[in-house]
């Protein structure tokens, strides 16, 4: 299947409604998972789906769960445009951990719809580029690149946030690790997920 075609549900001549519902149920209810490490192909099936979704019905809501360590700045900065300016409303769920671009994705959602659930954490750093793997000799135009990727993180963040973009070019020399109560603070999530007493 060639990158960038997202990969859909559809009921297969010869097998039951109900066979196929239970194989595609969590497609049909409009969930999409970050899960894995954030590269141009998981990255453009999100961006791909989300679209889809977004066709099929605008009003219905797409539910985004994150447990990622991030991973491509340039595929991050593609889900996450996906997610603000997407045609449907996209509401994240932190389910464990959303590191790196995944928070960036996570911060993203629907304003009061960003949820982390009670154990989740979230760590912020700024975008590392492969450019830098073991070549110290970029040119001006990598390194304007670069920072130009990192300007994009710092005022998506700063858009979703509304942290001021001095705070957050700071936050992002560092890895700082927020339980969801921190990440509530800073803005990247609205709510922390009920516990459930066993």
């Amino acid at each position: 299947m060639p990158v960038g075609v997202p990969q859909l549900s559809f009921q297969i001549p010869g097998t039951t409604e109900d066979e196929d519902d239970k194989k595609n149920r969590l497609s049909h209810q409009r969930f999409l998972f970050v899960g894995d490490d954030i590269d141009p192909e998981s990255a453009n099936h999100a961006v791909g789906l989300i679209t889809i979704y977004g066709i099929e019905n605008k009003e219905e809501i797409i539910h985004c769960y994150i447990n990622s360590n991030g991973g491509s700045a340039i595929g991050g900065l593609a889900i996450f445009a996906s997610v603000t300016t997407g045609i449907a409303p996209v509401h994240t769920i932190c389910v464990g951990t959303a590191i790196s671009m995944a928070s960036f994705i996570l911060s993203g959602g629907v304003s009061t719809k960003r949820l982390a659930f009670p154990h989740a954490r979230v760590m912020i750093h700024q975008p590392v580029s492969s450019y830098l793997d073991g070549d110290l000799g970029i040119s001006a135009l990598d390194l304007k690149q670069i920072l130009s990727i990192r300007a994009s993180v710092i005022y998506g963040y700063h858009a979703t946030t509304k942290q001021p973009p001095w705070i957050i070019a700071i936050d992002l020399e560092r890895d700082v690790f927020m339980t969801p109560e921190e990440a509530v603070a800073y803005g990247i999530v609205d709510v922390v997920g009920f516990k459930i007493e066993i």
